[in-house]
């Protein structure tokens, strides 16, 4: 049968992160509510299991941002990311000018604590193996699964935190933070 997503009352289940969440949520939500009125969208938290409860039917879509993909999953890419880091506007790497034209050394970021968004657990991740090609590591103070967590702490501290821009512009100005 055809689909009609003004009769339907469905609730798709999304499994994502916060990141994902917060990345895709505010512009699907409005155009849910417009075309779809009375279906509904239901975030399940990704797990481990994440795979197998989208082959046995229990979720019907995977904000998934590691390649590749396991498994014969159809997938699109529906954009592409970059990184960002977040300090508090009185950061000492801002409060004291160190932070001219939005960059500072890499020295100087390794130098500082950090927060590490890592959604399955793990030491380190994508950053500390570029900080690592470089010749240098970075101090890790606190582990998180969520990046909204991640900026709060930041807010709060002296720790620098890294996560993708589309979720740092929503939660930098609200929040207090500088991009560096």
């Amino acid at each position: 049968p055809r689909f009609d997503p003004a009769a339907s009352d469905r609730v798709f289940r999304i499994a994502t992160t916060d990141y994902g969440a917060l990345a895709m949520l505010p512009s699907l939500a409005p155009r849910l509510a417009r075309d779809a009125p009375k279906a509904g969208i239901e975030i399940i938290p990704v797990s481990q299991d994440v795979f197998r409860l989208l082959t046995e039917g229990q979720v019907d879509v995977l904000f998934y941002s590691d390649n590749p993909v396991p498994g014969s999953f159809r997938m699109r890419e529906l954009f592409l990311e970059r990184f960002v880091s977040l300090v508090r506007s009185g950061h000492p790497l801002v409060a004291a000018d160190k932070l001219a034209e939005n960059e500072i050394s890499l020295e100087a970021f390794a130098a500082c604590s950090h927060v590490l968004v890592t959604i399955f657990g793990g030491p380190t991740g994508p950053v500390d193996k570029e900080l690592a090609r470089h010749g240098l590591k970075r101090h890790i103070a606190v582990w998180v699964p969520y990046f909204a967590t991640g900026a709060a702490i930041a807010a709060s501290s002296d720790l620098i935190v890294t996560m993708p821009s589309r979720v740092a512009r929503r939660l930098a100005r609200p929040l207090g933070l500088v991009e560096l």
